[in-house]
């Protein structure tokens, strides 16, 4: 059922680590909750969704200022739109810490940002 991307994943070639992945455990709920919702009309386009988010979270790692600030939330936050979600993330030493991932049209003031990363 959907993936799982908790903790911390890195990117390597040979030694070298290239990019640093962070993934909050309250952004791993979001992912499964938007697995979930998704996968009620099609699995395939659950899976499909998070590969897709999955894999803006490693551009995003790899260029981490490329998304806009949202100081106003959050000291450091960025955001990044993918379809009808952003992501929202602060960057890090070697990439990015995945803070949340919530709907477009979601209030977000009514949610929490302040999980340490």
């Amino acid at each position: 059922e959907g993936t799982n991307l908790a903790d911390q994943e890195s990117r390597s070639k040979g030694t070298e680590v290239l990019s640093t992945l962070r993934i909050t455990k309250q952004a791993d709920r979001d992912l499964e909750a938007i697995w979930a919702c998704i996968a009620q009309d099609s699995l395939r386009h659950a899976d499909q969704m998070l590969d897709r988010l999955s894999e803006k979270f490693w551009r995003l790692a790899e260029v981490p200022g490329i998304g806009p600030p949202c100081f106003d939330i959050a000291d450091g936050l960025h955001h990044f739109p993918v379809g009808k979600y952003n992501i929202y993330y602060v960057p890090i030493d070697d990439g990015v810490a995945v803070i949340r991932v919530l709907h477009s049209a979601q209030d977000i003031s009514q949610f929490s940002f302040g999980e340490q990363y």
